[in-house]
């Protein structure tokens, strides 16, 4: 990938990040492995618009191909991990696509603004949110799948996040952009920077292998970035 070019929106091939980039990638987001900081990186700001405003638009291609796949499987029950402002939760809940959906996420406002829409749309027996670091996450249900968009990225250790879904679900879709790792657009401003790792499918297959998962599904395409999307099946 030339970063130059990305930076400036020309990008015509993905590729990998070789071991340079892998290192800027570690130097610029280095302050994002103390926890204290990561919270506060993340509570910086409401991510997206209100749900209320997003109920009404259509979804990306890549959300498309996400809610594709959780009905492939034919899950009702949704666990969303980095739900952000819930929009994949609630274009499900209002078109009947979910018998019941918990979104979890670190952001405190997020997640203040999920439930109040929730219960302002009378959705409480369908939908509810959780701020919380997954790895310390608890719930006494079972879900019949759990989704994590763009989110193993964002990790300081993925692998305890895929570890910890196990408690919850026997399936996963996730999906991981695999040539952005935010750096070329904004090279002077390092502290800004939010993805602490580039995982191709190579470095996926052993996340996934380590972890007790086993991808059943691929699916590649282009929406913001070149994503990857998986279906993973729990194993042993």
């Amino acid at each position: 990938m030339n970063w130059k070019n990305f930076a400036l929106g020309i990008y015509d091939q993905a590729e990998p990040a070789n071991d340079e980039e892998q290192n800027l990638i570690a130097e610029a987001t280095a302050h994002l492995k103390d926890v204290n900081e990561f919270k506060a990186f993340y509570n910086r700001e409401q991510f997206g618009e209100s749900p209320e405003h997003q109920i009404g638009f259509p979804l990306d291609n890549r959300l498309q191909e996400v809610l594709r796949l959780i009905r492939m499987q034919n899950a009702k029950t949704i666990l969303d991990v980095g739900c952000r402002t819930g929009f994949l939760l609630f274009h499900m809940a209002t078109r009947a696509l979910l018998t019941y959906g918990r979104g979890v996420d670190i952001n405190t406002s997020s997640i203040k603004t999920c439930n109040t829409v929730a219960e302002r749309l009378n959705l409480t027996h369908k939908l509810s949110f959780t701020e919380a670091m997954f790895e310390d996450y608890t719930d006494d249900r079972a879900y019949d799948i759990g989704v994590m968009t763009d989110v193993l990225e964002h990790c300081i250790s993925p692998e305890t996040f895929l570890k910890k879904a196990r408690e919850f679900t026997g399936k996963l879709v996730i999906s991981v952009p695999v040539d952005c790792p935010n750096i070329p657009g904004r090279p002077n401003d390092w502290k800004h920077q939010e993805h602490v790792r580039v995982i191709d499918k190579d470095a996926a297959q052993k996340l996934f292998a380590d972890t007790g998962w086993k991808a059943i599904n691929y699916s590649s395409l282009t929406s913001y970035f070149l994503t990857d999307i998986y279906v993973l099946q729990q194993i042993g």
